[in-house]
């Protein structure tokens, strides 16, 4: 039995939608191997396992995809949410030179009208949530980490993603009636976009900053389910709603679509059109 002598890369929450989709897209990289880990293996919130693990492990690099992301959960759950996702990143960052760290469009408030721009300091958080994230993105940014901020991510379900897709799929697929809201407007975005991203970074010079990654264009969560539909063949009615129609605990911003700058402009072949980037996970789906 032999033992791979290539450096390894840390992959925290493995197990979610992320996770998954940079183990399915790249399995066995040439350059490295992956060390993945799950919650239920590794409790990132606890100092001295994290400092024991990176010790033997040795990585090269660590790519955080774990997070609390149950926005409406982290009202209520407030020092769960600030431990993952404020805690976790500050930790990994100030243990090691090279960490991903994933940040969300939820740290704004939505009221520019107009996409955000990288480093403009418009950041305003609505929630828990957000202001957790916010915090994180914050700490290991100034650690030295490369913090890439996207939004409503989802993936293939069978890669154990899913997200908004996932369950507008569900609700089409078993002829259940919709109700969508018109006012959240954002850029959905596929784990295999951000997957790609992830692996040049980690193949390719290391430049830490604050990046906006996401698919290109802008749609309603009605737009993506009538979107969803479409592709899966479905004519079905919709119906429209307003967030203020919802009992919701956490506030979500109206229009947090992110201007995707640096890293189009370094990597223009992996940045589609969402509906372009959605037709491909429905297709690993429907495979």
């Amino acid at each position: 039995m032999t033992t791979s002598t290539k450096p390894k890369v840390w992959l925290t929450g493995a197990g979610g939608q992320l996770g998954s989709a940079l183990l399915h897209l790249f399995p066995t990289p040439e350059l490295f191997s992956w060390c993945p880990t799950t919650h239920g293996e590794l409790d990132l919130t606890d100092g001295e396992a994290v400092r024991s693990f990176l010790s033997k492990a040795d990585p090269v690099a660590i790519v955080n995809c774990a997070a609390y992301t149950d926005v409406e959960g982290a009202e209520t759950d407030r020092v769960r949410a600030y431990a993952a996702n404020s805690d976790v990143p500050r930790l990994l960052s100030s243990l090691h030179d090279r960490v991903v760290h994933i940040g969300t469009d939820y740290v704004y408030d939505g009221t520019k009208g107009t996409a955000y721009r990288e480093g403009e300091g418009d950041e305003h958080p609505l929630s828990v949530y957000g202001a957790s994230k916010l915090m994180g993105e914050q700490r290991a940014h100034q650690n030295g980490a490369v913090v890439l901020r996207t939004s409503w991510l989802y993936g293939p379900v069978k890669w154990g993603g899913g997200g908004f897709y996932g369950k507008i799929r569900k609700q089409v697929e078993q002829q259940r009636s919709l109700r969508v809201v018109t006012d959240e407007v954002s850029c959905p975005t596929s784990t295999l976009t951000l997957s790609r991203v992830i692996y040049k970074i980690l193949t390719d010079s290391w430049t830490p900053g604050l990046y906006h990654v996401t698919d290109q264009g802008e749609a309603s969560r009605y737009d993506f389910a009538k979107e969803i539909a479409r592709q899966l063949g479905y004519d079905c009615e919709i119906e429209r709603l307003t967030m203020a129609d919802i009992d919701l605990k956490a506030r979500r911003p109206h229009y947090s679509v992110l201007e995707v700058g640096a890293l189009q402009q370094r990597y223009p072949d992996i940045f589609r059109p969402w509906e372009v980037a959605l037709s491909e996970v429905i297709k690993v789906d429907n495979e």
